[in-house]
Protein backbone atom coordinates (compact mmCIF):
# COMPACT_ATOMS: atom_id res chain seq x y z
CA UNK A 1 0.00 0.00 0.00
CA UNK A 2 1.21 3.68 -0.10
CA UNK A 3 2.99 4.90 2.94
CA UNK A 4 2.78 1.63 4.28
CA UNK A 5 -0.94 1.53 4.42
CA UNK A 6 -2.33 -1.91 3.62
CA UNK A 7 -5.91 -1.32 2.23
CA UNK A 8 -9.06 -3.84 2.42
CA UNK A 9 -12.17 -3.41 0.44
CA UNK A 10 -14.85 -5.47 1.54
CA UNK A 11 -17.17 -6.62 -1.74
CA UNK A 12 -20.60 -6.34 -0.77
CA UNK A 13 -22.56 -6.57 -3.89
CA UNK A 14 -26.16 -5.79 -3.65
CA UNK A 15 -28.66 -6.42 -6.58
CA UNK A 16 -31.01 -3.55 -6.04
CA UNK A 17 -28.50 -1.05 -6.93
CA UNK A 18 -26.80 -2.20 -9.95
CA UNK A 19 -26.24 -5.35 -12.14
CA UNK A 20 -23.55 -8.18 -12.11
CA UNK A 21 -21.88 -6.63 -15.03
CA UNK A 22 -21.62 -2.94 -13.83
CA UNK A 23 -20.69 -4.31 -10.48
CA UNK A 24 -17.60 -6.50 -11.42
CA UNK A 25 -16.24 -3.62 -13.97
CA UNK A 26 -16.18 -0.59 -10.83
CA UNK A 27 -15.12 -3.72 -8.62
CA UNK A 28 -12.17 -4.48 -10.77
CA UNK A 29 -11.17 -1.14 -11.32
CA UNK A 30 -10.76 -0.65 -7.30
CA UNK A 31 -8.68 -4.03 -6.93
CA UNK A 32 -5.28 -2.29 -8.35
CA UNK A 33 -5.54 -0.04 -5.06
CA UNK A 34 -6.73 -3.12 -2.73
CA UNK A 35 -4.10 -5.19 -0.47
CA UNK A 36 -6.76 -7.09 1.21
CA UNK A 37 -10.12 -8.45 -0.03
CA UNK A 38 -12.65 -9.42 1.58
CA UNK A 39 -15.77 -11.48 -0.85
CA UNK A 40 -18.64 -13.64 -0.01
CA UNK A 41 -18.53 -17.08 -2.08
CA UNK A 42 -21.63 -16.12 -3.30
CA UNK A 43 -20.78 -12.49 -4.78
CA UNK A 44 -17.67 -13.91 -5.85
CA UNK A 45 -19.69 -16.13 -8.14
CA UNK A 46 -22.26 -14.26 -9.41
CA UNK A 47 -20.35 -10.94 -9.86
CA UNK A 48 -16.69 -11.59 -10.51
CA UNK A 49 -17.29 -14.72 -12.92
CA UNK A 50 -15.11 -17.25 -10.47
CA UNK A 51 -16.34 -21.00 -10.43
CA UNK A 52 -14.83 -23.49 -7.71
CA UNK A 53 -14.76 -23.50 -3.80
CA UNK A 54 -13.61 -21.17 -1.60
CA UNK A 55 -9.76 -22.08 -2.01
CA UNK A 56 -10.02 -22.32 -5.94
CA UNK A 57 -11.75 -17.98 -5.93
CA UNK A 58 -8.80 -16.73 -3.24
CA UNK A 59 -6.36 -18.32 -5.39
CA UNK A 60 -7.52 -16.96 -8.81
CA UNK A 61 -8.21 -13.55 -7.47
CA UNK A 62 -4.81 -13.89 -5.46
CA UNK A 63 -3.55 -14.39 -9.15
CA UNK A 64 -5.04 -12.15 -11.08
CA UNK A 65 -5.26 -8.81 -9.30
CA UNK A 66 -2.36 -9.24 -6.60
CA UNK A 67 -3.73 -9.01 -3.93
CA UNK A 68 -2.00 -9.88 -0.45
CA UNK A 69 -4.67 -11.42 1.20
CA UNK A 70 -8.26 -12.81 -0.01
CA UNK A 71 -11.01 -14.40 2.55
CA UNK A 72 -13.42 -15.82 1.06
CA UNK A 73 -16.68 -16.25 3.30
CA UNK A 74 -18.90 -19.06 3.52
CA UNK A 75 -21.74 -18.23 5.51
CA UNK A 76 -22.41 -21.51 7.87
CA UNK A 77 -19.41 -23.10 6.33
CA UNK A 78 -17.25 -20.46 7.97
CA UNK A 79 -13.99 -18.85 5.97
CA UNK A 80 -11.14 -19.42 4.14
CA UNK A 81 -8.14 -16.92 3.90
CA UNK A 82 -4.95 -16.92 1.62
CA UNK A 83 -1.85 -15.00 2.15
CA UNK A 84 1.32 -16.06 0.77
CA UNK A 85 0.26 -19.19 -0.85
CA UNK A 86 -0.63 -20.53 2.80
CA UNK A 87 -4.49 -21.08 3.52
CA UNK A 88 -6.29 -20.88 6.65
CA UNK A 89 -9.80 -21.91 7.14
CA UNK A 90 -12.28 -21.06 9.88
CA UNK A 91 -15.52 -22.54 11.24
CA UNK A 92 -18.33 -20.43 12.64
CA UNK A 93 -18.81 -20.02 16.15
CA UNK A 94 -22.47 -21.02 17.85
CA UNK A 95 -24.53 -18.47 18.83
CA UNK A 96 -28.29 -17.58 18.64
CA UNK A 97 -28.89 -15.58 16.39
CA UNK A 98 -30.83 -12.31 16.85
CA UNK A 99 -30.47 -10.56 14.12
CA UNK A 100 -27.80 -11.24 11.03
CA UNK A 101 -27.51 -7.90 9.62
CA UNK A 102 -23.67 -6.53 10.07
CA UNK A 103 -22.48 -10.09 10.64
CA UNK A 104 -20.30 -9.80 7.50
CA UNK A 105 -19.56 -6.33 9.00
CA UNK A 106 -18.48 -7.48 12.40
CA UNK A 107 -16.97 -10.20 10.54
CA UNK A 108 -14.31 -7.55 8.64
CA UNK A 109 -13.88 -5.53 11.54
CA UNK A 110 -13.05 -8.88 13.87
CA UNK A 111 -10.42 -9.59 10.93
CA UNK A 112 -8.79 -6.13 10.72
CA UNK A 113 -8.64 -5.27 14.54
CA UNK A 114 -6.50 -8.75 15.26
CA UNK A 115 -3.99 -7.51 12.11
CA UNK A 116 -3.65 -4.06 13.14
CA UNK A 117 -2.96 -5.61 16.80
CA UNK A 118 0.03 -7.39 15.01
CA UNK A 119 -2.34 -11.28 14.76
CA UNK A 120 -1.24 -13.68 12.27
CA UNK A 121 -3.84 -14.41 9.49
CA UNK A 122 -5.30 -17.61 11.69
CA UNK A 123 -6.03 -15.67 14.36
CA UNK A 124 -7.27 -12.81 12.56
CA UNK A 125 -9.89 -15.22 10.96
CA UNK A 126 -10.46 -16.69 14.38
CA UNK A 127 -11.76 -13.57 15.53
CA UNK A 128 -13.50 -12.44 12.50
CA UNK A 129 -15.36 -15.95 13.45
CA UNK A 130 -15.90 -14.73 16.94
CA UNK A 131 -17.25 -11.12 15.85
CA UNK A 132 -19.55 -12.47 13.69
CA UNK A 133 -21.01 -14.41 16.09
CA UNK A 134 -20.90 -11.79 18.67
CA UNK A 135 -22.80 -9.94 16.26
CA UNK A 136 -25.74 -12.11 15.34
CA UNK A 137 -26.66 -12.08 19.23
CA UNK A 138 -27.12 -8.15 19.04
CA UNK A 139 -29.78 -6.34 17.57
CA UNK A 140 -29.41 -3.67 15.04
CA UNK A 141 -26.24 -3.12 12.51
CA UNK A 142 -23.86 -2.10 14.58
CA UNK A 143 -21.53 -4.91 17.10
CA UNK A 144 -20.97 -3.20 19.81
CA UNK A 145 -18.65 -5.30 21.20
CA UNK A 146 -15.45 -5.70 23.51
CA UNK A 147 -11.90 -7.35 22.93
CA UNK A 148 -12.56 -9.36 25.90
CA UNK A 149 -15.55 -10.79 24.50
CA UNK A 150 -14.19 -11.74 21.60
CA UNK A 151 -11.19 -13.20 23.40
CA UNK A 152 -13.96 -15.48 25.70
CA UNK A 153 -15.64 -16.86 22.54
CA UNK A 154 -12.35 -17.50 20.90
CA UNK A 155 -11.30 -19.08 24.04
CA UNK A 156 -14.51 -21.18 24.96
CA UNK A 157 -15.45 -19.60 27.51
CA UNK A 158 -18.69 -17.87 26.23
CA UNK A 159 -22.22 -19.70 25.56
CA UNK A 160 -23.23 -16.08 23.84
CA UNK A 161 -26.49 -15.98 24.60
CA UNK A 162 -27.20 -12.14 25.40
Amino acid sequence: GDAGATRSFDLNYRAKLWDPETARAAYEDLFDHVDTLFVPRRDARRVLDREGDAVTIANGLAADFGFETVVVTRGAEGAVALRDGAVHEQGVFDADTFDAIGTGDAFVAGYLAKRIAGGGVADALEWAAAAAALKRTIGGDMAVISPDEVTDVVDGAAGIDR
